[in-house]
């Protein structure tokens, strides 16, 4: 049987391979990743960062139930959704004051519970996307193309999704 944790790049993996390929090659920048050991880890943790959100939503909804809506539907209890004035309806200074102040508490709450995955994340994430890139034949300054808003993010998606070069065997040493 074929060991898929040390192939270079590891061909179609599982989520679970995938996951424990991610975190157990935290700080390895050599070698490369390919697509479903980049995808995988890229899924779950969009996921979870969902699922956080999601907690911080009813976690700030039982604290201050007046922000949201009398009788949620469906949705609204799954996903609790901060009410918003009617389309044209007047909305006061003090509406507007206590919509923001909410706003604003809602965002940090939701930044305290994504924030421990965040932390734990950041090296592999940083990794994989490195060896990503190796299995495409490029090096890992291309992830300086996330600093160009929205155009350098679409580019590095598309790079991401590129199926793998043989010339990408230099970066395996």
């Amino acid at each position: 049987m074929t060991d898929l944790f040390n192939l270079q790049p590891a061909p179609g993996v599982s989520p679970c391979v995938a996951m424990k390929n991610f975190f157990s090659k935290s700080f390895e920048m050599k070698g490369r990743a390919s697509r479903s050991e980049y995808w995988w880890p890229t899924l779950i943790l969009t996921g979870g960062l969902a699922a956080c959100d999601i907690a911080a939503r009813h976690y700030d909804r039982a604290k201050h139930p007046e922000a949201y809506a009398a009788n949620p539907g469906a949705l609204e209890r799954l996903v609790p959704i901060v009410r918003v004035p009617a389309p044209g309806a007047a909305e006061t200074e003090a509406e507007k004051e206590a919509r923001k102040q909410h706003s604003d508490r809602l965002a940090e709450t939701s930044l305290l519970f994504s924030l421990p995955l965040v932390v734990a994340t950041a090296a592999p994430s940083f990794t994989v996307s490195v060896r990503r890139l190796h299995d495409i034949n490029l090096s890992g300054h291309w992830l300086w193309l996330n600093a160009i808003p929205i155009a350098g993010n679409l580019g590095s998606l598309v790079l991401s999704a590129l199926p793998g070069k043989p010339e990408g065997r230099r970066f395996d040493s």
